[in-house]
């Protein structure tokens, strides 16, 4: 029962991956400049991730159902249009609702057709199914968005003093320095060694659950 049980939480510990372990924000360092530049308010944060999931997913699935009928760089050629059209065409149709956003987050904007997580996305599992493919990308989106969203969070709450606009007055001051892209280098890397240590702090934890799993089973054989 209890080996089972350690079973299934490393299975559930796998399939995070890369949404929690191996976070390609902060493991890898991926995409670092959407998430510390323009995260200034909650509302962005989610445009950022809407945008981060539309530059990702179909370009993903394009590249790895073609295959290896086309070379590598074909293939990245052809997924990079792709996801540029998409966020052209997420421009296009929100320029208008999402003024401000745009105003926020200024060149960054066109930088998703080219963003850092879907090349990683296509390149990490390489001769895996499509369906192989597109999950990863998937969760590897979700762990963009809990990241953005969290530092779009903060800052927003900090040193605007609003949560998606709306005044949240529950102190006197206004730390503005938040909005400096400073603080964004300093909230990732503070969420680094926080994830790292968590997991650092797991892993030791199923070891010893392993080795006394282990020495309960060689008790069991001795007595017999």
């Amino acid at each position: 029962m209890k080996t089972e049980s350690l079973r299934k939480h490393i299975a559930w510990l796998g399939k995070t991956d890369p949404i929690f372990k191996g976070n390609p924000v902060l493991y890898l360092g991926i995409c670092l400049p959407f998430v510390i530049v323009p995260t200034m308010t909650l509302k962005t944060g989610v445009l950022l991730s809407a945008l981060m999931f539309i530059s990702t997913i179909i370009p993903v699935a394009v590249y790895s159902s073609i295959g290896f009928r086309l070379s590598r760089e074909i293939r990245f050629i052809i997924s990079t249009v792709i996801s540029t059209a998409l966020v052209s065409l997420f421009f296009y149709f929100t320029k208008t609702v999402f003024a401000e956003f745009y105003l926020i987050v200024g060149v960054y904007a066109m930088l998703f057709g080219v963003n850092g997580l879907t090349i990683y996305c296509e390149h990490k599992n390489e001769g895996k199914s499509v369906l192989e493919n597109i999950s990863f990308a998937f969760k590897a989106c979700i762990g963009y968005s809990i990241i953005v969203c969290f530092v779009s969070f903060i800052r927003e709450f900090l040193a605007l003093k609003t949560i998606w606009g709306q005044p949240i007055d529950l102190f006197p001051v206004k730390l503005e320095g938040i909005s400096f892209p400073f603080f964004g280098f300093i909230m990732l890397g503070f969420l680094s060694a926080f994830f790292r240590c968590a997991e650092r702090q797991n892993r030791k934890r199923l070891l010893k659950k392993a080795e006394k799993l282990s020495q309960e089973r060689e008790g069991k054989t001795d007595a017999e």
